[in-house]
């Protein structure tokens, strides 16, 4: 984000301007993704400088400036990457005119960056040619412009991320009634500016603040003013969302340009240059090509540095699903499913200038996850585990309420569902067995363990065999099981009998014998018989099992036999 007064631009200076935009030294070029320019002198002049951006050899060339307001004296205009930025409205916040007006307009620009996919940030860039002079009159025409600025900031509406205001203040000290008011507390902070350099005083002609002044390069003055600034609110320095590159609290180092805990730069400036022309030869900061280039821009009468600084683009959260729905889930299992998030901030587009991402996630109704915290850098996942409630039956419902530092940034909410099943299943069908079938229940029967039964009898010479077919049927299509066992209770009146329990093996497309054989006596019995790789056997469309239950009389002797089976069912386990 950069300011830069080019002094009475009516067009030219071609090639300078690219030099000093696109220009490099030692690494470092100038080139910015947001300008705003004052002292440009018309519509044609907006144009030439936008050509120059655009056709500057490095330049990306997707430079873009809004229709141009022309009002009374100089005028601004704002200069885009539509690559990173999307034009929203401008606003003339202060009109300028004859005392006690301010002399020119004040405009408002209002910007959203791209590449977000729920929420395009937003924010407001003031340009402001206060009034220069040292008179009581021309410090309240200052006064006059930072009061309606602060009065507009403080009315701008939830959809904006921060503000800042950037131009030639044409100030002294931070005394001057102009500064004081950008700056100060008051009873609405809603409006208040943060200067990121933290150096109050007075700066003009001062030694100490060297590294700060921006006027003049040229030397008709001699780099003696600090007239440039960039100011920000405070929901561009809070370390939320958009925000300031650097260590804002902390002072502007004063005995280097190079101030590592700050981002903000007058381009140009090495420090060397107090009281006289920008120094060329030797220039340590853009070196003399750049520092050349910057003076010729500049007017023999006077002229400025550019100032900058750099904001982190916001971070964004992101979900790889919308909604988790585990189905139906056996009752004392622990189903999981996977919920990855994720900083999807673009770093194509902003680089490694984005902020990090801070989450926390909060289950509700029983619903859990051993990770519900983290930090996540730009590009960076995070892998959130959900496990469902499932020691009751029924369904259940809840959700994963993903927050971060800014609720702005795409907080999200994911709605859970489970329905939980018994995990004991009776057949839904069955076919009887060779021989005489007097059921005195029918197969909801089987499902349980009670007087019920479904018995057949056979003679001593005849039906040797007594067969079940049934098909069990759960509650859920599930095709996924850590175990299965068949149970099923059952006696032989009057004799003995050899109990076999069969499944369809799906995979093998045959019957399979569960466990071994079973002796019968009179009495009835539970038995459970565990299956080998159990998924053989559960059809995976419809959550199936086929199962045959034989009962075979013993062959020693040749008694009649009555056959009782009282419960047959599955149990699965996740």
């Amino acid at each position: 984000m950069a300011t830069y007064n080019i002094s009475n631009y009516s067009g030219g200076r071609t090639a300078d301007l690219q030099t000093v935009f696109y220009g490099a030294y030692q690494g470092r070029s100038f080139n910015p993704d947001v300008l705003v320019a004052q002292e440009v002198l018309s519509s044609s002049a907006a144009q030439s400088l936008l050509s120059a951006l655009n056709t500057a050899p490095g330049s990306p060339g997707d430079w873009a400036t809004p229709t141009f307001i022309d009002g009374p004296d100089t005028d601004s205009a704002l200069f885009y990457r539509t690559s990173k930025l999307q034009f929203a409205g401008q606003t003339i916040v202060s009109s300028g005119g004859s005392s006690p007006n301010p002399p020119r307009h004040t405009m408002r620009y209002d910007l959203r960056l791209n590449s977000f996919s729920v929420i395009q940030p937003k924010i407001a860039l003031y340009s402001v040619h206060l009034k220069a002079g040292t008179a009581t009159t021309d410090e309240q025409r200052r006064l006059v412009e930072a009061t309606r600025i602060r009065q507009d900031a403080q009315a701008l509406d939830n959809s904006f991320w921060g503000f800042a205001v950037a131009g030639d203040f044409n100030v002294y000290s931070s005394a001057d009634d102009a500064y004081t008011k950008f700056t100060q507390s008051e009873t609405n902070n809603l409006g208040r500016l943060f200067d990121p350099c933290n150096r109050p005083g007075s700066w003009d002609g001062s030694s100490t603040f060297r590294y700060l002044h921006t006027q003049d390069p040229s030397g008709a003055g001699g780099m003696d003013s600090r007239f440039d600034f960039v100011l920000l609110s405070g929901g561009l320095t809070d370390g939320i969302g958009i925000d300031y590159v650097g260590s804002f609290g902390p002072p502007y180092g004063l005995s280097t340009w190079d101030e590592l805990a700050h981002s903000y730069r007058c381009w140009g400036n090495d420090g060397t240059s107090l009281n006289g022309a920008l120094t060329v030869t030797g220039n340590t900061m853009v070196g003399p090509l750049i520092a050349q280039a910057l003076r010729n821009v500049s007017t023999t009468s006077g002229g400025h540095l550019p100032v900058f600084l750099d904001l982190k683009a916001p971070a964004e959260l992101a979900s790889s699903v919308s909604s988790v729905a585990f189905g139906k889930v056996i009752q004392g299992g622990m189903p999981v499913r996977p919920v990855t998030l994720s900083h999807a901030t673009s770093t194509a587009l902003w680089g490694t200038a984005i902020a990090s991402l801070p989450w926390q996630a909060t289950l509700s109704n029983g619903f859990t996850s051993p990770s519900t915290s983290g930090q996540m850098g730009a590009g960076q996942t995070a892998l959130v585990q959900v496990s469902a409630p499932t020691a009751t039956a029924g369904i259940k419902s809840g959700s994963l309420t993903v927050s971060s530092s800014d609720p702005r940034v795409n907080g999200l909410t994911i709605p859970l569902s489970a329905t939980v099943v018994a995990n004991v299943f009776p057949p839904v069908s069955m076919t009887p067995f060779p021989g005489s079938l007097s059921p005195t229940g029918t197969v909801a029967g089987l499902a349980v363990d009670d007087s019920v039964f479904v018995e057949a009898a056979f003679g001593s010479t005849a039906n040797r065999q007594v067969k079940l077919d049934l098909e069990l049927q759960a509650d859920a299509q599930i095709d996924q099981v850590g175990s299965l066992t068949f149970e099923t209770r059952l006696a032989c009146v009057g004799g003995v009998g050899l109990l076999s329990v069969l499944a369809w093996d799906h995979q093998a497309g045959a019957w399979v014998q569960i466990g071994n054989t079973q002796t019968v006596g009179g009495t009835e019995q539970l038995f459970t018989l565990q299956a080998q790789t159990p998924n053989r056997f559960l059809s995976g469309a419809n959550g199936t099992i086929r199962a045959r239950l034989f009962v075979t009389r013993d062959p020693v002797g040749a008694r009649a036999l009555t056959v009782k089976v009282d419960q047959f069912a599955y149990r699965i386990a996740e």
